[in-house]
C-alpha cells in the first residue's frame, strides 16, 4: 500500500477503531485532510498540555507539526519506503493559551527526491479555524507569513 492510500485508511480507522495505538491516539491529533503531498491535522488543546507556565507545551505543537508534516512527506511515497526527521525547525512567536481550542497545521511538500523531502508549513490559531484557510481571510497575510518555515525529511528505502 502507498502512502497515500496508507494514511486514507488511517483517517478512516480513527473514527472506526480509535483505540489503536499512536502519537496520535495519546495527543488527540485527528488527520482532517489527506491529498497527495499534502495532510491537514489538528487537536484540542487541554490541561494535560501544560509547561510549568500553564501554556501548551511547545513540544505538543512541534510533535503536531513534526507529524502533519511528515504524513504529507508519506503521502508520496511508494509502498515499503519509510521516512524519518531529518530536521525541524520551530520558531515560537507566542504562547498557545490551554483554553486555545482547535489547532489545526497544513503540511504540503515542496520537493521529494531520491533521499530527502522538503515540506512547507501553513499553521492557523484556534481563533482562525473557523474560515480557515481562506485567501480572503482578515488574517491570510500572518498565515502566509507562516508558510515559509520548512522541514527535512530522509526517505528510508
Amino acid at each position: 500500500m502507498s502512502g497515500l492510500e496508507f494514511l486514507c485508511w488511517a483517517q478512516k480507522k480513527q473514527q472506526e477503531q480509535p483505540d489503536i495505538p499512536s502519537i496520535g491516539r495519546l495527543l488527540g491529533m485527528e488527520i482532517d485532510e489527506v491529498d497527495e503531498g499534502r495532510v491537514v491535522m489538528s487537536l484540542n488543546t487541554r490541561p494535560d498540555y501544560a509547561n510549568p507556565l500553564g501554556t501548551v507545551h511547545g513540544g505538543i505543537a512541534a510533535t503536531l507539526l513534526d507529524s502533519v508534516r511528515g504524513c504529507a512527506v508519506h503521502t508520496t511515497l511508494p509502498p515499503r519506503v519509510g521516512y524519518t526527521t531529518l530536521e525541524l525547525k520551530v520558531n515560537y512567536i507566542r504562547a498557545v493559551p490551554l483554553d486555545a481550542g482547535k489547532l489545526t497545521a497544513q503540511g504540503t511538500v515542496i520537493h521529494t527526491g531520491r533521499r530527502t523531502a522538503t515540506t512547507e508549513l501553513l499553521s492557523a490559531p484556534a481563533e482562525v479555524n473557523r474560515t480557515w484557510p481562506r485567501p480572503d481571510d482578515r488574517d491570510a497575510p500572518a498565515l502566509r507569513r507562516q508558510r515559509r518555515s520548512t522541514a527535512e525529511f530522509f526517505c528510508l528505502a
